[in-house]
């Protein structure tokens, strides 16, 4: 297994120094993830510890396939740890925030969901009322000429491919 090289460096932004005694902002604590695969157990992070405090800058390196995604997708709340905790100003996280963006390397729809679903899914994860989001939804994917929905339907079908291993030639 790779391992994660972290740095972390105080901003120096004209802030003042975080405290030795402050509390983290962002903490992981002893923090495993094993996904279980058809040839057995992968141990994608193993122990993690770090404390990060405000005014600090975390940089996660490492080779592709370490687990620098899988951490911050469990920093997230997007997925659940196999062992320790992720806490965020004290708060243990338990399910996916909503104060987080997460751009991904590939496109990430579900196939099964229609466009309108998939745009519909922070909504739903946010818990907003679902006619007036749903609305919305309508009013972005109708313009111009539902262009929100071919954008999202090829990125479906790229995803497919991909997953086929077929490459579209658009």
């Amino acid at each position: 297994m790779a391992s994660i090289a972290m740095e972390m460096e105080t901003v120096a932004n004209g802030a003042a120094r975080s405290a030795p005694d402050e509390p983290p902002y962002l903490e992981f604590r002893d923090l495993s993830k094993i996904y279980a695969t058809d040839d057995g157990p992968i141990r994608a992070l193993d122990g993690i510890s770090i404390s990060q405090r405000k005014r600090e800058f975390l940089s996660i390196l490492g080779p592709s396939g370490c687990g620098k995604s899988t951490l911050l997708m469990i920093a997230a709340g997007l997925l659940p740890a196999s062992h320790g905790q992720v806490s965020v100003q004290g708060q243990r996280i338990g399910a996916p925030r909503t104060d987080v963006g997460i751009v991904f390397q590939n496109p990430v729809l579900l196939e099964w969901r229609t466009a309108l679903g998939n745009i519909m899914l922070q909504a739903e994860a946010r818990k907003l009322d679902r006619a007036a989001a749903e609305r919305r939804a309508c009013r972005l994917q109708a313009r111009p000429r539902g262009y929100l929905s071919q954008v999202l339907r090829l990125a479906v079908q790229r995803t497919n491919h991909r997953k086929c291993g077929v490459t579209p030639l658009s």
